[in-house]
């Protein structure tokens, strides 16, 4: 954006997913786990979060799911979603973040191991947010 500029960094996250039944599951989930700065310049750094949430098979097309997360600096709040498996490789989805009071959605794209995923969000200040992700299982 103009007047505003830009810059990134590199930060690691770590996670992990597992079945407590063969409908419910459980996911954790902590980001910038090396307290990435937004520059060498500033001692602020990009947010570190620690996140826990479950997911449970309505059906086997749709899933709901809640999750549970805290910013060291921030109050804690709750994000619900669906997805939604539209054929075998694809996956839409829908979420709420009820402390940013955003809308999100994307799909998600499985090739055996591989997931590659898409979504994106509306901020007023700064209009659409885009994430993709690429994981692998093992």
């Amino acid at each position: 954006m103009a007047g505003i500029g830009s810059a990134g960094a590199f930060y690691i996250d770590a996670g992990l997913h597992m079945a407590l039944s063969k409908r419910l599951f459980m996911g954790m989930h902590a980001v910038n786990l090396n307290a990435a700065r937004w520059s060498s310049e500033t001692e602020e750094r990009y947010p570190s979060l620690i996140k826990i949430g479950l997911g449970y098979h309505l059906s086997e097309k749709l899933q709901v799911f809640a999750q549970g997360e805290k910013d060291l600096f921030y109050p804690f709040g709750v994000q619900t979603g669906l997805a939604y498996q539209l054929v075998e490789a694809l996956q839409l989805r829908i979420g709420v973040n009820q402390l940013q009071e955003s809308l999100h959605g994307g799909f998600g794209f499985r090739y055996g191991k591989l997931d590659i995923s898409f979504a994106s969000r509306h901020h007023q200040a700064l209009g659409f947010t885009h994430h993709a992700a690429f994981r692998l299982d093992f």
